[in-house]
Parts: C-alpha cells; sequence; structure tokens
C-alpha cells in the first residue's frame, strides 16, 4: 500500500519546480497552443507563396501587375521602328504568298514548315515592298530553312518567326519599315 501512495503524490521534478497539478495543465496547453498558432501561420504563409509563385508563373497574374498585352505590343512596335515611335499612318495589307520550306534536321525525313503571312506597311510605301518581293521572299526561305523544329514550336517559337520576319524584311526595303508581320497560318509537319 505505501507503493500505491506513492504515486499519487507529487514527483520530486515538481517540488523542485515549484508546480502544482493546476500548473503544470495550464503552461502545458498554453505551449501547445502557441506551437500549434506558429505551425498554423507557418503552414499558411507557404501554401499561400505557394499559390502567388504558381500564378505568376502561368501568367495568371499579368493583368494584376501590369504585364502583358500592352508591353508585348510596345515591344513590337519598339522593334519594328528601330526604337523610334512609329507613325503608322493609314496601314494597307501585303499578302506574301505561301511559304514551304523543309527545316533544318538530323533526320532522313525532314519536318517542314508551311507559312502564310500578310505584311501591314504604309500605304505610301507599299511600291518598294512590291518592287523588292523576290528579295524578301528569298530571304525569309532562307531564313526558314535554317530553322529548327524545336525552335519554333509555341507562342515563344511564333513571336520569335514573327521578329525575324520583321527584321528581314525591314533590312530589305531600307529606308522603309513595315508595321506589323501577321501570321494567316502557321503549320508545323
Amino acid at each position: 500500500m505505501a507503493k500505491k501512495a506513492k504515486k499519487k503524490t507529487k514527483t520530486d521534478d515538481d517540488d523542485d519546480l515549484g508546480l502544482d497539478e493546476g500548473d503544470k495543465e495550464s503552461s502545458g496547453k498554453k505551449g501547445g497552443k502557441g506551437k500549434l498558432i506558429a505551425i498554423i501561420a507557418v503552414a499558411s504563409l507557404v501554401i499561400l507563396g505557394g499559390a502567388g509563385g504558381g500564378l505568376f508563373y502561368f501568367g495568371l497574374l499579368d493583368s494584376l501587375l501590369g504585364i502583358g498585352h500592352a508591353n508585348e505590343h510596345a515591344e513590337e512596335e519598339s522593334m519594328v521602328s528601330g526604337g523610334d515611335p512609329l507613325d503608322l499612318g493609314k496601314p494597307v495589307y501585303y499578302e506574301m504568298p505561301e511559304f514551304i520550306a523543309d527545316l533544318k534536321t538530323d533526320q532522313c525525313r525532314s519536318p517542314y514548315l508551311r507559312l502564310a503571312l500578310t505584311i501591314q506597311i504604309d500605304h505610301n510605301d507599299q511600291d518598294v515592298l512590291i518592287e523588292r518581293h523576290p528579295k524578301i521572299v528569298d530571304r525569309i526561305l532562307r531564313h526558314l530553312r535554317d530553322q529548327e523544329r524545336q525552335s519554333l514550336v509555341g507562342e515563344e517559337g511564333a513571336r520569335r518567326l514573327r521578329q525575324d520576319i520583321i527584321l528581314i524584311v525591314n533590312a530589305a526595303i531600307k529606308p522603309v519599315k513595315i508595321h506589323n508581320v501577321l501570321f494567316r497560318s502557321l503549320t508545323l509537319q
């Protein structure tokens, strides 16, 4: 019986701390609540940070941050004009013939590209474009044959191709500059 009574009494460690049973229970609950709140706060920050990073990565925050279409159009206009503001005037659209080109590859069966495009140019400069049409077609075909399929895939590939064609046409019709290149069709096979 002496052993049972000894179990019910305070331990020597409790006496050293000066805690009675009520103090032990309240200190254990406070420590647990504090840890729980800290864990929830950290987990919330990690989840919100991950969600925000994912939204930013996939471009869903572009409209909120002011990134996107306005910057793309400004980039294209500055590229077309060589950095100077471009007075568009009255544009006309000049349809180029359809381009079919074998793409560069190491395989026996090479992929090919079919491209139909329209050039936007000032109506006063259209004669220069028509006059240098054969030179433009040759330069675009040479450029297309030097491309690999991987470099033309997706929106980024189409954007790069558009920029390259703008530079090619502008170089061929100097000092005249085109406004834009519009793709009627772009097929990789």
